[in-house]
């Protein structure tokens, strides 16, 4: 296992802990019932969504930069 693979491990099972227990933190703070597997599913498919995020900030930008262009 080569030093970059180990670092995306170390920082998919970092961001996977940190997404699970800020879902339980913002069940508890919203009220709402704790739900530990809406949990796991979000922190599973963290990256994808952290991706699809971006992607879509990145998309709406260069839409807002072709509208200010007059483009």
């Amino acid at each position: 296992m080569t030093t970059i693979y180990l670092a995306v491990l170390v920082v998919y099972v970092l961001g996977f802990a940190g997404m699970y227990f800020y879902s339980l933190k913002r069940d508890v703070v919203c009220g709402l019932e704790r739900n530990p597997r809406e949990a796991f599913m979000l922190a599973l498919f963290w990256p994808p969504l952290l991706a699809i995020l971006v992607l879509h900030i990145l998309v709406e930008n260069i839409i807002l930069c072709m509208r200010r262009r007059g483009g």
